[in-house]
C-alpha cells in the first residue's frame, strides 16, 4: 500500500510538472503603444453650449490620442495551422481632447467652475483573445497575420483642466470600449514584434467629459498598435 501511495504522488506529480512546464512555454511579456488621430468632432456641442464655448473647441489644437501598455499572454495551439491568445493586461489612455468637463463625474469635487479637457488619463484593465496563423516559417523565424480583439475596462480617471495645475481624480470600475485589429507579426526566437490597424470601434459614454449622448459610439478614427513581445518558455 505505502509503494501505492509513492507511485501516485510520483505520477501526479510528474503530471503536474509536465502540465506546469507546458503552460509556462505557452506565456509570454508584451509592451507597445497605440497612437490614433484624435476626435475633432464637436457639432453636438451646438445643443448644449453657448457659440463660444464651441468656436473655442473647434479652434484649439489637440495632439494626443495614445496609448501605452503591458500585457501578459498565453498561446495555445487550437489546430495544425491556427494558435489562439488569450491575455490580461494594463493600458494608460492619454488624451488632450479640448472638450467641457463634468465636474459632478469625480466624487472628490464639488466645484461648479466651468473647465476645459487640458490633458485626460485614463488607467484601465485590457483583457484579450487573438487567433494567428504562420504565412511563412523558417527555423528561428516565422511571419504571419493574427486577429486582436481587445476590451477596455477603466478602474482609474485623472484629468488635468486646461490651463489649471490640479487635477480630478475618481476610480470607477466600467467597460470603456471594445477593439479588433487585424494584425501581422514577425517572430525571430523569443522575441515577436506586432503591428496593427483598428477596423472596429465601440466606446461607450464617458460622461467625464462633453459627449453626444450615445450610450455606445462606433465612430473609428484611425489608430496603429506596435507591440514587442518576450516568450517566457521554450519555443515549440
Amino acid at each position: 500500500m505505502k509503494a501505492f501511495v509513492i507511485g501516485l504522488i510520483f505520477v501526479l506529480s510528474s503530471f503536474g510538472m509536465a502540465i506546469g512546464q507546458r503552460f509556462i512555454d505557452g506565456l509570454s511579456i508584451q509592451v507597445g503603444l497605440a497612437k490614433g488621430v484624435p476626435d475633432r468632432r464637436y457639432a453636438f456641442l451646438e445643443e448644449q453650449y453657448p457659440p463660444g464655448v464651441v468656436e473655442f473647441v473647434k479652434n484649439d489644437e489637440v495632439s494626443l490620442d495614445e496609448e501605452y501598455f503591458i500585457s501578459v499572454l498565453y498561446e495555445g495551439k487550437l489546430t495544425s495551422k491556427f494558435r489562439y491568445t488569450a491575455g490580461i493586461g494594463y493600458a494608460l489612455f492619454v488624451n488632450d481632447f479640448t472638450l467641457p468637463i463634468h465636474p459632478y463625474h469625480f466624487a472628490d469635487q464639488g466645484v461648479r467652475i466651468f473647465y476645459f479637457n487640458g490633458v485626460y488619463h485614463i488607467h484601465s484593465i485590457q483583457p484579450s483573445i487573438g487567433l494567428s496563423t504562420a504565412l511563412s516559417q523558417k527555423e528561428n523565424s516565422s511571419f504571419g497575420f493574427k486577429a486582436l480583439f481587445l476590451g477596455n475596462i477603466s478602474i482609474i480617471k485623472e484629468l488635468w483642466p486646461y490651463g489649471w495645475d490640479y487635477s480630478f481624480y475618481t476610480e470607477r470600475i466600467a467597460l470603456s470600449s471594445l477593439e479588433f485589429y487585424p494584425m501581422v507579426y514577425l517572430e525571430h526566437r523569443r522575441f515577436q514584434l506586432e503591428l496593427g490597424y483598428r477596423l472596429l470601434y465601440a466606446k461607450y459614454r464617458d460622461d467625464a467629459l462633453a459627449n453626444n449622448g450615445l450610450a455606445v459610439d462606433w465612430y473609428n478614427r484611425p489608430k496603429l498598435r506596435l507591440g514587442l513581445g518576450y516568450r517566457l518558455g521554450r519555443q515549440e
